[in-house]
């Protein structure tokens, strides 16, 4: 019988280490994606909406990256509704490899490569 009050609000030590890999995986895919879609544009092989780069590009365009890679914010791939963020689900992972005796330094390590690209 499961417990849990709420699998929305887990303990790190709860938490699968596969499925925190995935979800850095998500957010990392979805960073990949709106650098390519702003680099498209900028090179012109995308339309670019205007003839003046500083007015064409806000001070927002890159929040939702900073915001999957620092915090969390929604995923492109998938649903579109999963929370992640590379660098809390990071230390998440390694909190849990602290404790555990199961070695997950093969998640530690993808995740930290994804979050140093």
């Amino acid at each position: 019988l499961d417990l849990t009050i709420s699998p929305n609000e887990l303990a790190p030590t709860q938490s699968d280490p596969n499925l925190l890999l995935n979800a850095i995986q998500l957010a990392y895919a979805s960073n990949q994606d709106d650098f390519g879609d702003v680099a498209a544009q900028l090179t012109r092989i995308e339309y670019f909406n205007g003839r003046n780069y500083f007015n064409a590009l806000s001070g927002t365009t890159l929040n939702a990256p900073w915001a999957r890679t620092y915090s969390s914010d929604f995923t492109i791939p998938g649903n579109g509704n999963v929370d992640v963020g590379i660098l809390t689900n990071l230390q998440a992972l390694e909190l849990i490899d602290a404790e555990s005796d199961v070695d997950f330094s093969f998640h530690i390590a993808l995740g930290k490569i994804m979050y140093a690209h």
